[in-house]
């Protein structure tokens, strides 16, 4: 059985951009409690 390799790429993509958005979610509000220090 062939597994279309551009839904999988397109899941590792739509993985990705969750993490980093989590990552840049998690500086930024490190960022504003040590500005805020």
């Amino acid at each position: 059985m062939q597994i279309d390799k551009t839904k999988i790429i397109l899941s590792l993509l739509d993985f990705a951009t969750i993490v980093v958005t989590s990552i840049k979610e998690v500086m930024i509000a490190q960022i504003e409690s040590n500005s805020g220090d």
